[in-house]
């Protein structure tokens, strides 16, 4: 069994700077700076499951919009 994950991170706001783009939002956002920026995580390493399979996962934060955009469409039936 192997843990896989991407091998790097996203900050928030890259991912929302990317969905607002998206989404052709022109509108102001704010972010609570009283409050910690993100959250403690540990980026894996998968240079063993790379070696031992020759997979190498892919991460494509523009494709993970469009899914999570979809996905919200089916669920609410919007288009």
């Amino acid at each position: 069994f192997y843990n896989v994950g991407s091998s790097s991170g996203i900050q928030i706001k890259s991912y929302v700077r990317n969905l607002a783009k998206t989404l052709d939002y022109r509108g102001n956002i704010f972010y609570d700076t009283n409050r910690l920026e993100g959250t403690l995580y540990k980026v894996m390493d998968n240079s063993r499951f790379v070696l031992e399979t020759g997979y190498t996962p892919q991460f494509d934060e523009n494709q993970m919009i469009q899914d999570l955009l979809e996905n919200l469409s089916k669920q609410k039936g919007v288009k």
